[in-house]
């Protein structure tokens, strides 16, 4: 698992590369938790284009996640998943709590709404 960052007009862009699942869950958790809260961003943005699947403690991370932006105020939302990942957050129904996105620069339009 591999995960990076950059910053575009006060929003943070989070990359995730590799599986979001048990085994690396507590440290995507821990790693992304430290992005959203060290800093007063406007939002944050989770590309999951290099994630091929994700399992209930990854939608757990996910779900942490959401509620410590919501706490500091501040957006999340999800761009670029792939179709296996994509009909996991619709069988929940996360798709309707969480925003998801086709592509990047569409996630960033948004914050522009």
């Amino acid at each position: 698992m591999e995960l990076s960052h950059h910053i575009t007009n006060n929003i943070c862009l989070i990359s995730i590369t590799g599986d979001i699942t048990k085994d690396e869950s507590p440290s995507i958790q821990e790693d992304l938790l430290h992005l959203v809260e060290q800093k007063n961003y406007r939002g944050n943005i989770i590309n999951l284009e290099n994630v091929s699947s994700i399992d209930s403690s990854g939608i757990g991370v996910i779900v942490s996640i959401f509620r410590a932006c919501q706490t500091k105020d501040t957006r999340l939302c999800l761009c670029q998943l792939n179709k296996k990942v994509t009909n996991v957050f619709e069988l929940i129904e996360l798709d309707k709590i969480i925003p998801m996105y086709p592509t990047e620069e569409k996630a960033l339009a948004s914050f522009k709404e």
